[in-house]
């Protein structure tokens, strides 16, 4: 009765195709998993991220050009409804500067990689728990895209009003 339940010997063989088997499927993942990362990597070196890092670089120069002068010494001239009119638009530029600018290196990067990362079953709660990580990240999204929204409001009002034909405005500037 006992050699009924007896079973064949493990032939070396079977073990050899059992392991090859099992390496193979790692280096499936390897390539896979190597690709990935060369893709998120060449993904990133399209948007570069230019926040000074004090402990890759202790000393940093700021190489971009500052005007001593303020905005209202820069724009004089004889006519003070145009200067009025340069100034305003002077400034609305330099808001929008100044949003894309934070856009860019502020929201841009979270909105890009938001829910990227390892794979986590739906049932853990892993959804839930980046939505309140990303709560306070989001809240000062809307608060900019609000600004934005006011300031795009504000520059085509002040357009309108430049060069509305109604107020003939444009002409005594021009004229």
């Amino acid at each position: 009765m006992e050699n009924q339940w007896e079973f064949d010997k493990f032939h070396e063989d079977s073990y050899e195709l059992a392991k090859n088997a099992e390496i193979k499927k790692y280096k499936n993942f390897l390539q896979t998993y190597s690709k990935n990362l060369y893709d998120l990597e060449e993904n990133l070196h399209k948007f570069p991220y230019n926040q000074f890092n004090f402990d890759l670089d202790p000393i940093n120069l700021e190489s971009t050009p500052y005007e001593q002068g303020s905005l209202l010494q820069l724009i004089k001239t004889d006519n003070k409804v145009l200067n009025k009119i340069v100034t305003v638009f002077a400034a609305l530029c330099s808001e929008i500067d100044f949003l894309v600018h934070e856009g860019e290196n502020k929201y841009a990067y979270g909105l890009l990689l938001y829910g990227e990362g390892p794979e986590i079953s739906k049932e853990s709660g892993h959804n839930l728990n980046l939505m309140a990580k990303f709560v306070a990240f989001f809240q000062e999204l809307s608060c900019f895209v609000n600004r934005c929204y006011e300031v795009v409001k504000s520059t085509l009002q002040q357009l309108n009003i430049a060069f509305s034909p109604q107020k003939f405005l444009f002409i005594k500037i021009f004229a």
